[in-house]
């Protein structure tokens, strides 16, 4: 068992030693490169009249909701490929099910204001909501509407 004193004279001691070394813990807390990154990452989203306060959580429903929707129109292609093949939306995850190749899930991170992307061909991946193009878009510049597009038509050989 470690008694108070020594917990108190390790405390005293890393103190001394970075103090003697000239670290002041206030200006590296404020220096902090990933406090910056932080700060910029949950930025709020405008309108690209940067007007209007966009709503996060509004945008990325759409945008799950559409992915469905193509998800639908494409439902033949799919079940007649695997006939395992299920999907669903359900409280902001959009799922996807390939019994022969995998499961995408595909849902919004309100704490970091992006779409996550997991997919059995590319890996995970986020998308952020650029309001230039007003679209959902990557760090390499990548739609995550024709990313999945491309995809599923490279599972189901119509790529």
């Amino acid at each position: 068992m470690i008694e108070s004193s020594s917990i108190e004279i390790f405390s005293t001691t890393l103190e001394e030693t970075f103090s003697s070394q000239g670290t002041n813990f206030s200006e590296i807390e404020r220096e902090s490169p990933s406090k910056k990154m932080i700060s910029e990452q949950y930025q709020p989203i405008y309108s690209e009249d940067r007007h209007t306060l966009v709503n996060f959580s509004q945008l990325a429903e759409k945008k799950l909701k559409d992915l469905l929707s193509y998800l639908k129109q494409f439902e033949d292609d799919f079940v007649s490929y695997d006939e395992n093949y299920e999907t669903f939306l359900e409280k902001g995850l959009l799922s996807i099910f390939f019994s022969l190749k995998g499961n995408y899930v595909i849902n919004k991170h309100s704490g970091t204001q992006k779409i996550w992307f997991v997919s059995p061909l590319s890996g995970n991946d986020t998308f952020f909501y650029d309001p230039k193009v007003s679209n959902w878009i990557n760090n390499r510049g990548q739609y995550l509407d024709q990313m999945l597009e491309n995809e599923l038509a490279f599972i189901v050989g119509k790529h």
